[in-house]
C-alpha cells in the first residue's frame, strides 16, 4: 500500500504530467470576459428595473405624506406661507422655524423640492421614502432637498397658469386637494431627472418612464413626452415643464 501510494505521489508531481497551458488560459479568460460582457448590461438591466420599483413606491408614499398633511390642515397642501423680508428677483421669500431652532428661507417656488423642509419644520421626522434609491450622494438620515419634485401648479391659483396670465406674486398661494379637478390625470409629484438617469444612463430623458404620484394617491411610471405640455412660470424666468407647470394649474390635468 505505501509503495502504491508513493508511485501515485511521485506520478503527480512528475514534470511530465499534462497542466494548463498559458494558452488555455488565455482562452478561458477570453471566454469569461465575454460572459461577462453579456451578463453586465442584463443585471444592470435588473438592478434599474428593481429601483425603478422601489422609487415608484417612495415617490407614492411620498405623495400619501402631502396628502396626509394636507387632510390635516384644512385640505392645503404643505407650503410655507410665513413672508420673509428676502426676495428672490421677483419671487418673495417664505421662511421657516425648523425643530432645532434654526431659521430657513427659501424663494417660493423652491417648494418644488424642499416640501420635506416643511414636513420636517411640522413634525421633526424625516423619511428615506421622500428620496430615491438612485441619489447615492446623500448622507443617510441627511435633510435635502427631495429627489421628487412637487408640482407648482399646488403654489399658486389656477389663473396663474393661463398662456395669456399677468402671473404676479399676488397670485402665488397654497392650493387645496380639493381644488384639483381632475386628481386621477395630474401629477403631484415627479422624480426628477438626475436621479432617473443616474439607473437609465444614455437614455432620452423626455422618453425614460419615470415614477409619478397623482393627487389621488396613485403612482405609475410614465414618459414625460407623453405629458401636455406646460406654461411658461415668468416669476422663475420663464421655466416651463411638463407636470410643473401645467396649464390652468390644479384645473388642467398631465396625461
Amino acid at each position: 500500500m505505501a509503495c502504491s501510494a508513493a508511485s501515485i505521489i511521485r506520478k503527480r508531481a512528475s514534470p511530465t504530467s499534462p497542466g494548463v497551458t498559458i494558452v488555455e488560459l488565455l482562452v478561458s479568460l477570453a471566454v469569461l470576459s465575454v460572459l461577462l460582457a453579456i451578463a453586465l448590461p442584463a443585471l444592470r438591466a435588473v438592478r434599474a428595473t428593481a429601483q425603478d420599483g422601489a422609487s415608484l413606491a417612495n415617490i407614492q408614499s411620498s405623495a400619501r405624506d402631502l396628502l396626509t398633511e394636507a387632510n390635516a390642515d384644512g385640505d392645503r397642501l404643505p407650503i410655507a406661507t410665513r413672508p420673509s423680508n428676502l426676495r428672490f428677483g421677483r419671487q418673495p421669500g417664505v421662511g421657516l422655524s425648523m425643530p432645532d431652532g434654526s431659521e430657513l428661507m427659501f424663494s417660493w417656488f423652491a417648494h418644488v423640492n424642499a416640501w420635506p423642509f416643511v414636513l420636517v419644520s411640522r413634525h421633526g421626522e424625516l423619511h428615506e421614502s421622500w428620496y430615491s434609491p438612485s441619489n447615492l450622494d446623500r448622507e443617510p438620515g441627511a435633510l435635502m432637498s427631495s429627489d421628487y419634485i412637487l408640482t407648482q401648479a399646488a403654489m399658486a391659483d389656477p389663473s396663474y397658469w393661463r398662456r395669456d396670465a399677468e402671473q404676479t406674486p399676488e397670485l402665488l398661494r397654497p392650493v387645496r386637494v380639493g381644488e384639483f379637478e381632475h386628481p386621477s390625470q395630474k401629477g403631484l409629484l415627479v422624480e426628477r431627472t438626475q436621479t432617473v438617469l443616474a439607473r437609465r444612463p444614455g437614455k432620452n430623458e423626455a422618453l425614460v418612464a419615470r415614477p409619478i404620484a397623482f393627487v389621488d394617491g396613485h403612482a405609475q411610471r410614465r414618459a414625460i413626452a407623453d405629458a401636455r405640455p406646460g406654461v411658461p412660470n415668468s416669476l422663475q424666468g420663464g421655466f416651463t415643464r411638463p407636470i410643473a407647470t401645467t396649464e390652468r394649474g390644479c384645473l388642467g390635468y398631465d396625461y
